[in-house]
């Protein structure tokens, strides 16, 4: 009597770990998965652009991943988009292109209700999520993360991930794939992602924060100098210099970004040392003021 195998559905934790790898049992069988330094390859495209361990986070079929998180967005609305389609944009939203908390004001929107509007007139939402929201289970169409941030979490690599059945068109047309490293960097620490996202919960309110300090743009950016510890560490910037600084001052103020404004990412360092070092840069400043 021949044996079938039951399908399991495994949890989070299991697939972060063991989805989206073959053993190679032709030559090494290897545990681990390898490099293929390589620009030609035999198999389908859409194959070789397979990205299963995220298509197993995510609960869907179609992943692929690229060079950063700015080619991911444009490859998602590449897909859609045609000559003559409009893009309907707000100061929180673009087009019906959300993000599950918006940078730098954590706007969260209602996927729900968007969600519902668009479908109703035939259109096609696309989230950005790098806090595995999973926007999918509440209407979304099409996902892109930034794999820089939550995914890659070290700073070690840039890379982009989207949800949808783009692979085969835009990825042969465009060509912005992922580069061998950079891919391997990002499967390695995928395996500790959820692990990361609980070590964060030990001082979770303080996880995203945004205060300003007083003065010009020359204080925050003293402020930010000032400072010691920043991806698994701390990251603390001055929007109105860095993130913001292609901007008018108008535009910063429409878009929720002052001079006073500093914007916090919490790492994995102990609380205390990391209220010594804010201590240290208050100090700094004031000298300034």
């Amino acid at each position: 009597m021949e044996k079938t195998e039951r399908k399991r559905n495994f949890r989070f934790e299991t697939l972060q770990l063991h989805a989206g790898h073959t053993l190679d049992i032709i030559t090494t069988r290897a545990k681990s998965c390898p490099i293929y330094v390589t620009t030609s390859l035999a198999e389908y495209v859409a194959n070789v652009f397979g990205g299963t361990k995220m298509a197993a986070l995510e609960v869907e079929i179609n992943v692929i991943s690229t060079s950063s998180g700015r080619t991911v967005q444009f490859v998602a609305i590449s897909t859609i988009c045609s000559v003559g389609d409009n893009i309907i944009s707000t100061s929180c939203l673009y087009a019906i292109y959300l993000e599950s908390m918006r940078n730098p004001k954590f706007n969260i929107p209602d996927f729900e209700a968007i969600c519902k509007i668009a479908h109703d007139a035939g259109i096609t939402v696309i989230a950005k999520s790098e806090y595995f929201t999973k926007p999918i289970e509440h209407g979304a169409d099409i996902v892109v993360h930034s794999a820089t941030k939550w995914i890659g979490g070290h700073g070690t690599t840039i890379g982009g991930v989207v949800i949808d059945e783009v692979r085969s068109k835009i990825m042969r047309n465009i060509g912005p794939c992922q580069n061998p490293f950079g891919s391997f960097l990002l499967i390695q620490v995928l395996k500790t992602l959820l692990l990361r996202m609980i070590s964060y919960g030990f001082h979770w309110i303080w996880m995203y924060l945004a205060f300003g300090v007083k003065g010009d743009a020359n204080v925050g950016a003293a402020f930010t100098d000032a400072l010691q510890l920043a991806n698994a560490k701390t990251l603390v910037i001055h929007p109105a210099s860095t993130t913001h600084q292609q901007l008018t001052d108008e535009e910063q103020i429409s878009a929720g970004v002052n001079k006073e404004m500093i914007r916090v990412s919490v790492g994995y360092e102990h609380i205390d040392d990391i209220k010594e070092d804010f201590t240290i840069a208050f100090e700094k400043i004031k000298e300034i003021n």
